[in-house]
């Protein structure tokens, strides 16, 4: 009976490209779906009120590469599925600046905002997202409306040294879902009163001060 020669070499032939030692295959690894760009792509999540604050996160962390803006405005509501997106200030910074009335500020805006902000530093960016310390307020959590207290940090990563804080403040975040999916409707900002409206470290800007910088 002759040797079955010829699944063997094909068998040893796929795993040759598997593993590296032949091109490049991964049979476990999905594709790399089309418009990525620059290598980036973020695997969006917005089914419940944590995962579409990590895909805003991770959004931001790509910056302007890839599906990131996309990533992060899809978090977004509008007029169309519950409600559209609208972001406050804190008055604190309002007078801070010097101005009357705080500017209007919807989706469009926000595309602004993150547009500038993540051309704040040339280095990679790390959004975190943590429970507001106040130990009196409680998450407000319904079947399809929650509002979520939280606190915001960004970091700018350098290649060598410490990171840079280049963000940090409160936000009352209003989310509503449509059955399917949840959006952020609202985004209530403060300064952290750990911090105040002119911090020693001129970096560490609430978003209000961030959206008022790039307004």
């Amino acid at each position: 009976m002759k040797p079955r020669v010829a699944p063997l070499l094909l068998l040893a032939a796929t795993w040759g490209m598997c593993t590296g030692a032949v091109g490049a295959c991964n049979l476990f690894r999905p594709a790399t779906p089309e418009g990525g760009g620059a290598g980036v792509f973020v695997r969006t999540n917005y089914t419940d009120p944590d995962s579409l604050l990590a895909t805003m996160a991770l959004g931001l962390d790509a910056k302007a590469q890839g599906n990131g803006p996309d990533a992060y405005t899809g978090a977004l509501g509008t007029a169309d599925n519950g409600g559209a997106f609208s972001a406050t200030f804190d008055p604190a910074v309002i007078i801070n600046v010097g101005l009357t009335v705080a500017p209007p500020w919807g989706l469009d805006e926000e595309r602004r905002f993150f547009g500038g902000f993540v051309g704040l530093r040339s280095t990679a960016y790390d959004m975190q997202w943590s429970p507001n310390p106040d130990p009196n307020l409680h998450d407000v959590i319904e079947d399809r409306h929650v509002i979520l207290y939280r606190k915001y940090q960004v970091y700018a990563l350098p290649t060598e040294g410490d990171a840079e804080r280049i963000a940090i403040g409160l936000a009352d975040l209003e989310m509503v879902s449509n059955g399917t999916r949840w959006f952020l409707v609202k985004w209530t900002d403060h300064v952290d009163p750990s911090i105040g409206v002119t911090p020693p470290a001129q970096e560490d800007k609430s978003f209000s001060a961030r959206r008022i910088d790039y307004r």
